[in-house]
């Protein structure tokens, strides 16, 4: 209950949301008092998580990249030991999610990491975001979006993280929402909404979102937004999103509005970062 309690919370939140109050449920999942493009409203949450286990025909990506990343981890942790230099600092890795490395390939990203944070002087500005990679880090321009370098002031030998390994992928295609959604339709009717003054159907990727790489954008996919409007306002919901949690953007699928991309971090390092930067984030 907790987790799906911090689930919606973030998800209001992800929307712009102000939540003045929230409170847990079973059905609906929570209810909430907000305030959103200057209005305030009472709404009822519904939380559904997305899990495809993967794309037809390609192999489970579910265990392979926490494996994966645990040993690039270890061997962070083994190349600086012996590096002072390195003491206090740590990073956040966003992998391409077209191309996230094997496993055999583990050592050769943590060397380039550990080598790209010894050429960053954070003694200033204490974070930096690397989006550009060099020749001499082919292991990083391959497959790694972004990396943000970290100076962690009084903790020593804080692991590096990756939203992806913390957060299981799945696979996408917008049409295979299509029955989560008339599924929390029907259940929807029998709840206990109470005086809401509108009933939300949340959709959650908790991980990383992985589009067939010769396939269109979420801008340019064809929603399944056919048949809704009667389904969806006289029998469920009000509004239906779909919200893909680990590159930050949304889409609301009732009524039908474009994707939105957000810059967002996850409550679980806001917390860890601004116990690092209590003045500066």
């Amino acid at each position: 209950m907790e987790r799906k309690t911090t689930t919606i919370h973030e998800f209001l939140e992800f929307l712009g949301s102000r939540v003045d109050q929230l409170h847990p449920g079973e059905r609906p999942d929570a209810t909430a008092k907000i305030e959103i493009d200057g209005k305030k409203k009472t709404i009822g949450v519904v939380l559904a998580e997305y899990r495809l286990k993967a794309l037809p025909g390609e192999a489970t990506p579910e265990r392979e990249v926490p494996l994966m990343w645990n040993s690039v981890q270890a061997a962070i942790r083994r190349l600086t030991n012996h590096l002072p230099a390195l003491t206090y600092t740590t990073g956040e890795v966003f992998l391409n999610p077209h191309n996230v490395p094997v496993p055999s390939h583990a050592r050769k990203l943590a060397r380039e990491l550990v080598d790209l944070a010894l050429s960053t002087d954070l003694t200033f500005q204490r974070k930096a975001v690397v989006e550009r990679f060099e020749p001499k880090y082919p292991f990083l321009r391959k497959h790694v979006e972004k990396i943000i370098l970290l100076e962690t002031k009084n903790s020593r030998r804080v692991d590096w993280k990756c939203p992806q390994a913390e957060m299981s992928p799945v696979g996408f295609t917008p049409e295979v929402i299509l029955p989560t959604i008339l599924e929390n339709i029907k259940e929807a009717s029998s709840y206990d909404w109470g005086s809401v003054n509108e009933r939300w159907l949340a959709i959650v990727a908790p991980g990383t979102t992985i589009f067939h790489t010769a396939g269109p954008s979420p801008e340019k996919m064809t929603w399944p937004t056919s048949g809704l409007a009667h389904q969806g306002i006289s029998a469920g919901f009000d509004f239906i999103y779909f919200w893909e949690r680990a590159y930050g953007w949304y889409k609301k699928i009732w009524p039908p509005a474009p994707p939105v991309r957000k810059e967002w971090r996850s409550r679980e390092l806001d917390l860890f970062l601004t116990g690092l930067f209590p003045s500066d984030i």
